[in-house]
Formats: structure tokens, sequence, C-alpha cells
């Protein structure tokens, strides 16, 4: 999955592949490929980055939500039925 992310906060912020996961919508969940290169970047404010995100999925999985829930805030968004 590819990333394009801007920081439009006053101060430095991390982004990792880890603070997103897919979700088939029952019970499954999918989390980023540690092993892989993943995103994992310190923006500046105002500066934008992109990079990749790998997981491991079902050969079955058609469509998920993405869902943003980075460990340290209460901070979630989600990105309904993307598909594959």
């Amino acid at each position: 999955m590819s990333y394009k992310a801007k920081n439009i906060s006053k101060k430095e912020q991390g982004i990792v592949a880890a603070d997103f996961f897919l979700s088939d919508n029952d019970e499954h969940y999918f989390y980023a490929k540690g092993s892989l290169k993943n995103i994992n970047e310190v923006v500046k404010p105002g500066k934008e980055v992109e990079g990749k995100g790998y997981y491991i999925i079902s050969k079955d999985l058609k469509k998920a939500d993405l869902i943003y829930s980075p460990v340290n805030t209460k901070e979630r968004a989600t990105w309904k039925n993307l598909t594959f």
C-alpha cells in the first residue's frame, strides 16, 4: 500500500506503517509486516512524505477498511471499502 502524508501540525510528527491496519469488517485485522521496508518517517511541520506499507492479507480479500490508529494518541481515521 502506498502512503502520502503531510504534517499539518506545528510540531514534528512520526508516521509509521504500524499506525495503520486493514479490517475486513468480519473481525479479521491485518497489520504491517515488521520485517519489510515499511514507511517510518519523522515529518517536519508543513512537509510531505511518501512511502510504502506492506501487509500480509488473504488472497481472497477483495475489500477492507484502512484504519489509522496511532498507539500514543486517541486519533483515529478510517478509509472505507478499499478494493484490492
